[in-house]
Formats: C-alpha cells, structure tokens, sequence
C-alpha cells in the first residue's frame, strides 16, 4: 500500500479552531472572558452569557467567526488526506461533522481567580488532553491497515483507481473515528495560562495561548 496515514494533520487542523479570540470591553471579567471563549470555540454555542462577556460582538458576527475557523480546520484536513475525492462537498460535510465532534470532547476547567501584573491578567486553565490521537494512530498504523492489505490481497476488495481505494478508506476510517471520539479517555490534567490583555480600551485572550491550549486538549 503506497500511502500511510499520519494524524498529526488531524491534530493541526483541529488545532485551528482555537486561534479565534473574542474580546469584550475593558471592565470584562478575565476569567469570563476566558471560559466563554474555550466554551463557544468547543460548541460553537451562542449563549447569553457569550453575547454578554464578547460584547464587542454581535450574535451574527459570532457566527461568522466560528464558521469561518471550522472551515478553515476542514480546509487543512481535507488537503492533508491528500485525496481530490475528498473536496467535495460530500465528503468536507463528512470531515466537518468529525471536526465538530472532536473539539465538542474538549475538557477543561477555568480557576475561578485570576492574577494581574503589569495590566495583564492571566487565567488559569487546567487542560485534560484527549487519549484520542493516540489509540486512534494506534489503530490506523495497526490493524486498519492489516485489514485492508488483506482485502486487497485476497480480493475481498475490488480494485479500481488508487482514488476510489482512498476514498473508500477513508470513509470507513471516519465511520471508526465518528465512534471511538466518543470514547476517549483523557490524560492527567496540565495546567495552563491563557494571558488576559487590554488593547484600545478592549479585552481579549491572548491568540497564541488559546491555540496552544487547543493543542494540549487533543492532546498534541
């Protein structure tokens, strides 16, 4: 079999989703601020309590936001499978519904306090990383690749195009992880800082913090 999967463009691309950050205005609470943007970056919920603390954005402008980095994570993970299949819309529905799902499984706690220095607050977040890349790679480099050179071996499989044999893998490979997502475990949690800065009067997180935190939840 000419290509091996590798997940840890699964792991980029789900990490996508949380270089977005929301801001509020200057009187915010940091800690607030923080956990509505973890909580609506995971469900991509529009909750009172969100309109309330990014109140420098409205429900469309949310949206918008959120839509626009879930696209951005199906874009990066539909080039990495490498399969023009794959583009279509069929096939990016089947990709966004796995990516939604994964960073639905996201756990995390927000400390209720926060620290100040220098007019930075910072937020601690205690991240629980998924055990999901792990047994999933586990099972792709092991037995889903088994199963397939068996089948194209013994001719349980009919052989057509290189791109109809990748297509057909990787429909049965979302089929696997549309399931097992849903039986991660998690890993010891890591506490983490999420920098809290005012900038022209406005509150937000700091992006790369975010998205290094989305990295530790899949655990990257």
């Amino acid at each position: 079999m000419k290509k091996r999967m590798k997940l840890t463009a699964f792991a980029a691309a789900l990490a996508v989703v949380f270089v977005m950050s929301l801001s509020g205005c200057s009187d915010v609470d940091p800690v607030g601020l923080v956990k509505a943007n973890l909580d609506y970056l995971c469900t991509g919920e529009i909750t009172d309590e969100l309109l309330e603390q990014a109140s420098e954005q409205s429900e469309a402008d949310l949206k918008e936001l959120y839509q626009s980095d879930l696209d951005e994570a199906v874009d990066a993970l539909v080039d990495a499978l490498d399969c023009e299949a794959y583009a279509t819309e069929e096939k990016r529905t089947v990709v966004e519904n796995f990516v939604k799902k994964a960073i639905s499984k996201a756990k995390y706690e927000v400390a209720e306090e926060y620290t100040e220095e220098d007019g930075v607050y910072h937020v601690k977040v205690t991240v629980y990383p998924m055990d999901f890349l792990q047994t999933a790679n586990d099972y792709v480099e092991g037995e889903f690749i088994q199963e397939w050179e068996a089948k194209l071996l013994d001719g349980s499989y009919t052989y057509t195009t290189d791109e109809q044999l990748m297509v057909d893998m990787y429909d049965e490979l979302f089929a696997y992880f549309m399931k097992s997502i849903d039986r991660t475990g998690y890993l010891d949690g890591v506490d983490m800082d999420v920098a809290v800065e005012e900038t022209d009067g406005v509150l937000s997180p700091n992006e790369d913090d975010l998205s290094a935190i989305g990295e530790a939840m899949i655990g990257q």
